[in-house]
């Protein structure tokens, strides 16, 4: 579990560096981050200590929503995320999708077209995302 978080956190940090757009601000106490995606957010096989989530908490001291569910597709997730974008304290969400899209062989056009549909979803409501 230890070297899924390395990874994870290596990924993230890689993908802040691509980004053109202005990096994540800085979050107070009272705002939460909500990690959706899959299994991998969830924590799979995991102690419910281990997961991301609850160690970004752990770490970070801010409200961390864990929003991973084992299995799900983009498709799917992009059908429940606008429910839990309805918490107005989330101010930032990372993104962790299509590990299962990929195993399931399901188009790759759909999951980019899935992953830019949940982006903009939680811009719209001045989310960050990462």
């Amino acid at each position: 579990m230890k070297y899924l978080i390395i990874l994870i956190i290596t990924l993230l940090v890689l993908f802040s560096f691509t980004q053109k757009e202005t990096p994540i601000k800085s979050l107070h106490p009272q705002e939460t981050i909500l990690a959706f995606g899959d299994s991998l957010t969830y924590g799979y096989s995991a102690e419910i200590s281990e997961s991301y989530p609850t160690v970004l908490s752990s770490l970070t001291g801010l409200n961390v929503i864990n929003a991973g569910i084992n299995g799900e597709t983009s498709s799917q997730g992009l059908r429940r995320l606008s429910t839990l974008l309805e918490n107005k304290s989330i101010t930032l969400m990372i993104l962790c999708f299509g590990g299962n899209d990929i195993i399931q062989r399901l188009p790759l056009d759909n999951l980019k077209k899935n992953l830019k549909t949940m982006i903009k979803m939680a811009k719209e409501k001045n989310i960050q995302v990462l």
